[in-house]
């Protein structure tokens, strides 16, 4: 088979009414950020870039439909950077959506450093609103971080108009079950991909679906290791080369590129999320953007899950490399 070396478009044309869904699965895709702001990721070969380049990244994401960005206080200048890019790219009637977490070392049971800190989101952001506000940290359950006035605070920003969604990005199922039943949380971030699947089978997609809040899905590519070659991991990961063989066998046994597999398992298997995806050049956005939509042979879904299930939560969850 040789259909990933056939254009977007075309593919879309040959797929009948796929064609009038191109633009609404691209903004699926949100560009995450962390990589403009400090080196980041197993697989970051050119480190942070600087601003003309990171110009070139937002602007190459934005004129290929992707309309939501993801950042974080915590993402060194990312906020600063992606503020200045974006504030040149805006056009009417087509404001970006923009996520952004507070600092995981913010002290968030005290309101007016909470506000201060939502401030200088916003100021470093350029904007007036934010599509989500977001906990970065686990360790804090929803329920106790929303006490000392906190959820007063974030209920009127919400009010006015200045954050549309209060969310949480997280690292188990078990904290994702929690953040889904708080009634100020709306928006989960998680991690999945083609080895990770311990949120499907704890039932958050099913219980965010019953409960109407949104899933954004972080490390589709679980930082870039799933698309490096085993026999050129760091000697420190060498624990993770069996399983990046087994997915790249899979991927050469069907036809597909691995980018594609990777991408298309989490498209068509939660299609009511929107997809994190980072880059460190143009390269890589538009790489990224030319395979997001590509087909994927009718039974593949299952047979990923067939060969790639029960994968070490030491090799899903990055917190537990070692560094």
């Amino acid at each position: 088979m040789a259909f990933w070396n056939a254009s977007i478009k075309s593919s879309a044309h040959r797929n009948g009414k796929r064609m009038k869904n191109v633009d609404k699965e691209f903004s699926r895709l949100v560009l995450g950020t962390a990589q403009l702001g400090m080196p980041y990721g197993i697989a970051n070969r050119t480190g942070k870039p600087d601003y003309k380049k990171a110009y070139d990244i937002v602007h190459a994401a934005w004129e290929g439909g992707v309309r939501c960005f993801d950042t974080a206080q915590a993402y060194g200048d990312s906020e600063r950077v992606l503020g200045r890019a974006l504030s040149s790219l805006r056009k009417p009637l087509q404001e970006p959506l923009i996520v952004t977490k507070l600092d995981p070392m913010l002290d968030i049971t005290n309101p007016k450093a909470t506000d201060k800190a939502i401030q200088g989101s916003l100021r470093r952001l350029k904007v007036e609103r934010l599509y989500a506000l977001m906990f970065h940290f686990e360790e804090l359950p929803p329920s106790l971080a929303l006490n000392n006035g906190l959820k007063d605070l974030l209920s009127g920003y919400r009010r006015d108009g200045l954050i549309g969604h209060i969310g949480i990005s997280v690292y188990t199922p078990k904290s994702a079950l929690q953040a889904l039943q708080c009634d100020l949380i709306d928006l989960v971030q998680v991690p999945t991909n083609v080895l990770d699947r311990r949120f499907l089978n704890a039932g958050v997609f099913d219980l965010a679906m019953e409960m109407g809040k949104e899933i954004f899905i972080r490390s589709v590519f679980l930082q870039g290791l799933l698309l490096m070659d085993s026999d050129r991991l760091p000697a420190s990961m060498d624990f993770a080369a069996p399983v990046v063989r087994s997915f790249t066998n899979v991927s050469e046994s069907a036809g597909v590129p691995r980018i594609v597999l990777a991408f298309g398992y989490v498209r068509l298997r939660f299609p009511r999320t929107r997809v994190i995806f980072g880059a460190e050049t143009v390269d890589q956005v538009e790489n990224n953007l030319k395979n997001w939509c590509r087909d994927i042979p009718d039974g593949l879904l299952s047979k990923i899950d067939e060969n790639l299930s029960n994968t070490d939560e030491q090799i899903v969850d990055p917190r537990q490399w070692p560094h």
